[in-house]
Order: C-alpha cells, then sequence, then structure tokens
C-alpha cells in the first residue's frame, strides 16, 4: 500500500460483474478423528494438506504446524511427509479441525473447500506466460460506527478451518487515515455479507497493509503491517481481539519503508519490503529468532519508481525449487503485478514476467466475467491454503485476490479512491 500522501489520479470505469464461487477443491480422503501425526505418517494416510488437495498427512490435523521439520519446504507434500499437509485438513476433506489449537476433532467428514485439483500427486511448474478471469467486487467496506469507510484494499488471504480469512486496509473519510479491518467467510459469493471487525478495537490498534500466516515451529499466527514495520502474534487468526499488541518487525531500515512481507525457508526468515522509489529490499534472520526484530537491510532489486513501486509478495512454488517474487508497477493503462524467479530467497531474482504489455497479472492478460470494471490489478495476496510461513502456493490452481475500482471514477485524493477486493483464477 502506497503511504498516505495525496496523489492525483484521474480514472475511468463501468458496473462490475458478478461474483464467484470457490471451485471445490477436495481431498483425497477423509481421515479419522484425532489420529495422531505419527501414526498417519507412518500409514501414510491420503488426506490433503491446509486444502492443496495433495497427498499428506491426514494426522497432522490433529495438531497444526507439527506435520515435521519438511513442512512448508518447496518441495510440498508428499504422502504422509511434508507441506504441512493436513495442518488444516478439514478444509480438505480430513479428520476434522475443532479449534484453532489444532485438537483433534470429534468427526471427519469430506470438506469443501476452496479452488483446486482432487489430483493428489499432481505438480505443475510456474508458466512462462499467465492469464487470469476476474470476477466484478466482491466485497466493500462497512463503517464502523462513527467512521465512513470508503475504500477496501491491501489484502492478504488464507483458507483455514473451512474459512477464508481476510485482513485488509480501510481509508476512513472521517479521520482522514487509514486503518484495518479483518472479516471471513465461507464461500466468495458471501464476502461482501461477511461483518467487518474494526481492527482500531484490537491490541494492535488498526495497522495498514497486512500479511497473515502461520508460523509453524512455534505453532503461532503472524499478523505483519505497517506504519513502521510491526507484527503481532495469536493463537487464533478468527478471533481479532487475541493478537498480542504490535512489536517492531524491523530495526534499522531505510526511510519510507512500506508493505512488509515474510517468508522463511529451513534455515532464515526473510524480510521483503518497497519503498515506492523503484527498490525493493530485504533484511534477514535466523528461522530459531522469529517472530523478533530483523536487523539492517539489503537493497534486492532496482528500477525505476514505475517498474518496481510497492506491494512485494513472495511464494514457493509447490513441487519445485522455485520461488516466485512479484511487485506491483504503474503502467501506462493501470497498475499491474511483475514478476521474478530465485532458487534462493536471497537471488539472484531473474525477471519473468515484467512487462506490461505480458505481466504476471494485469490489464493485458485478465478477462473479465461481466464487464471490465476496472484497469489496476492492485495490491493483494495469493489465496493460500497452506497458510504457513513458506508461503507455499500450487501453481496447478493459483488465485489472486486483488484491489481494483470502478475506473468510471475520477479522484484527486488516493485515500478517496472506492477500492474493493476482487479474485483473479488463472486460466494458464
Amino acid at each position: 500500500m502506497r503511504s498516505s500522501h495525496v496523489r492525483l489520479l484521474t480514472v475511468v470505469a463501468i458496473a462490475f460483474g458478478s461474483s464467484c464461487t470457490s471451485s471445490g477443491r477436495r481431498g483425497a480422503s477423509a481421515g479419522s478423528a484425532g489420529q495422531s501425526a505419527s501414526a498417519a505418517a507412518a500409514a501414510g494416510a491420503g488426506a490433503a494438506g491446509f486444502g492443496t488437495g495433495d497427498a499428506g498427512a491426514a494426522g497432522s490435523a490433529a495438531n497444526p504446524g507439527t506435520a515435521g521439520t519438511n513442512g512448508g519446504t518447496p518441495n510440498g507434500a508428499g504422502a504422509g511427509a511434508g507441506g504441512n499437509a493436513g495442518s488444516a485438513a478439514a478444509d480438505a476433506g480430513a479428520v476434522g479441525v475443532v479449534d484453532a489449537n489444532g485438537l483433534a476433532g470429534s468427526g471427519g467428514t469430506s470438506g469443501s473447500g476452496g479452488a483446486g485439483s482432487a489430483d493428489a500427486g499432481k505438480r505443475c511448474p510456474l508458466p512462462a506466460s499467465f492469464a487470469w478471469t476476474s470476477t466484478g467486487p466482491l466485497a466493500s467496506p462497512k463503517s464502523a460506527p462513527g467512521h465512513n469507510f470508503v475504500s477496501l484494499k491491501d489484502f492478504t488471504c488464507v483458507r483455514w478451518n473451512n474459512l477464508f480469512h481476510v485482513y485488509a486496509t480501510v481509508y476512513d473519510q472521517t479521520s482522514s487515515g487509514w486503518n484495518m479491518v479483518y472479516f471471513n467467510f465461507a464461500d466468495w459469493s458471501q464476502a461482501d455479507a461477511a461483518t467487518q471487525f474494526y481492527m482500531q478495537n484490537s491490541p494492535t490498534h488498526g495497522g495498514v497493509a497486512p500479511q497473515l500466516f502461520y508460523f509453524s515451529p512455534k505453532q503461532q499466527w503472524v499478523l505483519v503491517y505497517q506504519w513502521g514495520a510491526t507484527y503481532s502474534t495469536s493463537s487464533d487468526p478468527s478471533q481479532p481481539q487475541m493478537w498480542t499488541a504490535g512489536k517492531s518487525l524491523l530495526s534499522g531500515g531505510p526511510s519510507g519503508g512500506i508493505d512488509y512481507s515474510v517468508i522463511c525457508s529451513a534455515q532464515n526468515c526473510y524480510l521483503f519490503f518497497a519503498g515506492d522509489n523503484g527498490k525493493i529490499y530485504q533484511s534477514k534472520m535466523p528461522i530459531s529468532q522469529f517472530p523478533g526484530t530483523f536487523n539492517g537491510y539489503t537493497t534486492l532489486l532496482t528500477d525505476s519508481t514505475n517498474n518496481l513501486f510497492e506491494s512485494p509478495r513472495i511464494y514457493s512454488i509447490l513441487g519445485t525449487d522455485q520461488y516466485l517474487l512479484i511487485v506491483e508497477a504503474i503502467g501506462s493503462g493501470g497498475r499491474y503485478f511483475r514478476s521474478f524467479t530465485a532458487t534462493n530467497l536471497e537471488g539472484p531474482w531473474t525477471p519473468h514476467a515484467t512487462s506490461e504489455q505480458k505481466p504476471f497479472a494485469g490489464k493485458a492478460n485478465v478477462t473479465f466475467t461481466g464487464n471490465a470494471w476496472t484497469n489496476d490489478i492492485s495490491h493483494g495476496d495469493m489465496v493460500r491454503y497452506d497458510p504457513s510461513e513458506t508461503m507455499p502456493v500450487d501453481a496447478c490452481n493459483m488465485q489472486f485476490v486483488y484491489q481494483g475500482f470502478d475506473k468510471t471514477v475520477q479522484s484527486g485524493n488516493y485515500g478517496l479512491i472506492p477500492y474493493r477486493m476482487a479474485l483473479l483464477t488463472m486460466t494458464q
């Protein structure tokens, strides 16, 4: 998310198209209630992990975050082996996950899940080029009493316990400032009806540009946000009142840093962030010290301001040794995302889909279900069915939740641009 300086924008648009439902990712099999992780691994149970539809250890649903030290590596899940398999297996049709602490469920029924494939063995390489379909706006801001929220943006999204969990930024016209909300829903068609919790009323006291993930080594949920790199922890992301008060995420960073994202390998955790200045920065710490405060930084990528603007997100590609870095850019026709790849989080990062004509995601490669309501494919997150710290995504079934706005609207105040939530689904 960009800083709150006013940036003159003129924008044009039409009304939105239809919403979509999740496309029914289902797991390989249902597990028995309360099965232990070790027993399931030994048996090689075929339950899916975090709704990915991949073979994994069904029993790890009984204890999320303890599905083995291989969990969440770029190689993902094997039969009873890695990728945090089954740690939210109720999403995928395995033994029931009953609460945030991962206690064994009383039963295991086939879950409804989200988009994806039931093919437990299928793995896809990252494509050389991308094509997407987009919904119309799926959710609008819901103002807290005494406030007037005019935009809903900067989304982070995970699927856990049969729900999509979304944290997002809002702009409050009443206070002329930014804040954060949380909401959840079972299906995308329910997103706009979901209650939005105003995060000013949580121990974080608001925040902007969030990132949500599950840190499996310490069995904690982590929420990263700004202004000033900040983090909070919790045992349950669906209870926003349970977050700890914010702590410093970065010491000795550059001035003007924004849009902080964390990803971890087996050895280290890395903090990526931008500056609205053509630079992408990185800091690292040993994984044993996370969550904690990163110290110092290096400049990872340098280009023009428009080419490397903001909103870096980093993911590991299941079944490969590849990492994907996406960065929001400013194009002549609207905001879009460029992508880079590497086999090491410290680089080198190779340009992948980096032009406005052939982007990772942008106006040039998005087809709308209905009217093409927005020119901008802006700040968002891959929909993550495994919310662990390695940020794994399935290249066979990629979805991206993003912010767009009605292109007929004109506003000279960035905060007043009426951003809304929408969903991309990869078709190529």
